[in-house]
């Protein structure tokens, strides 16, 4: 990674995504390789077993995948198997130090911002599936955003935020104003809204589903069998005590407004003309 001076400003994305999710085609210094459905763990101490997306409560689908994978993981094995996923991760970090010292032997690191994040989580049967793109628990929909930049002093930011954030954070930055288009905000703003909403969807074969994250507490709703769960965040962040029974009022106005977002998106996603003539829609806290 060398080359001449940079004469103007320069932006890259660097997706990781195929060091989690597939073996790559070169060597691999590290002991497990993830691939997309079902982890396959390789190494010194293999566990021989696979976890895909499939639930355990659903006994007709688990038999298949047991049908298919007969070395299918059992619980006691978990433990190996995060270790697997931690090494796969620690393989991307150490690709982000070499890009990081790049940058300083280039002599950019101090001019330089940098946004790193994780497209989703994992989970390891929290809730009774493994993987992703399933329900929108916290192990799924939970993940960092580091942000670095020059003259940004350190600290950590429990306020909940959306990728959406990204490019008018960035703008701030930069001082440059947010683009109309942009649906998020600027997590660098003075006087942050504490009750902030954020949103979240998953329309998938193992889950169709919304959800909304206000003042500490989220709803999830199923789509498809109308369900409804609330948690506090704050007390319950493993969102394990399901207390819409004893909230009514609270799911009933968490649903209104998750409901009103989510015909708002539809609605304009759906129509191309209106796209043409208007910006994306931004529902107001």
């Amino acid at each position: 990674m060398s080359g001449p001076p940079l004469s103007e400003p320069l932006g890259i994305t660097l997706h990781l995504d195929n060091v989690v999710h597939a073996p790559p085609v070169t060597g691999y210094p590290v002991h497990s390789i993830i691939m997309m459905g079902d982890f396959v763990h390789q190494g010194p101490q293999n566990c021989n077993s696979h976890i895909g997306f499939l639930t355990w409560g659903q006994d007709q689908r688990r038999r298949l995948h047991i049908a298919k994978h007969p070395d299918v993981a059992t619980l006691d094995k978990l433990d190996i198997v995060k270790d697997r996923y931690a090494d796969s991760l620690f393989y991307e970090d150490t690709q982000i130090a070499r890009l990081f010292e790049h940058l300083r032997q280039r002599g950019l690191w101090e001019s330089t911002v940098i946004v790193i994040g994780g497209d989703n989580g994992e989970a390891f049967y929290e809730h009774g599936f493994a993987s992703h793109a399933g329900p929108l628990f916290n192990e799924v929909m939970k993940v960092p955003m580091i942000i670095r930049a020059p003259g940004l002093e350190p600290g950590r930011d429990d306020r909940p935020a959306m990728f959406l954030d990204v490019p008018p954070s960035v703008s701030d930055l930069l001082g440059l104003p947010a683009h109309p288009n942009f649906q998020g905000i600027s997590l660098f703003e003075r006087r942050p809204n504490p009750g902030r909403s954020i949103y979240m969807i998953a329309q998938t074969p193992l889950a169709y589903q919304t959800a909304i994250v206000r003042s500490g507490y989220k709803l999830l709703l199923s789509e498809r069998d109308g369900v409804r769960l609330l948690f506090d965040l704050t007390r319950d962040p493993g969102e394990k005590r399901n207390i819409a029974a004893s909230r009514p009022d609270l799911v009933d106005e968490l649903t209104g407004r998750l409901q009103v977002w989510r015909e708002e998106q539809l609605r304009y996603y759906q129509d191309v003309a209106r796209q043409a003539r208007e910006y994306p829609p931004v529902l107001k806290d």
